[in-house]
């Protein structure tokens, strides 16, 4: 029997950033039994678009960023 792993969707309405160090972020590790994306829609600062724009169209472990 094999195991599908599941499949989560994150939303994240704070401002808080995800964990650029793939090492020091929670879903690197949540990788090994879960896949999924991380959806920021709280990006409307200049400031914060910066700080994120790197990070669009990456992913963290099996989890996909997308924000906007």
């Amino acid at each position: 029997m094999t195991s599908t792993r599941r499949k989560v969707l994150f939303l994240y309405p704070q401002s808080l950033g995800p964990e650029p160090e793939a090492q020091r972020n929670a879903h690197f590790h949540l990788s090994t039994r879960l896949t999924g994306d991380l959806i920021y829609d709280w990006v409307r600062r200049p400031v914060d678009r910066e700080r994120l724009l790197p990070l669009v169209q990456r992913a963290i472990g099996d989890f996909s960023f997308h924000f906007d």
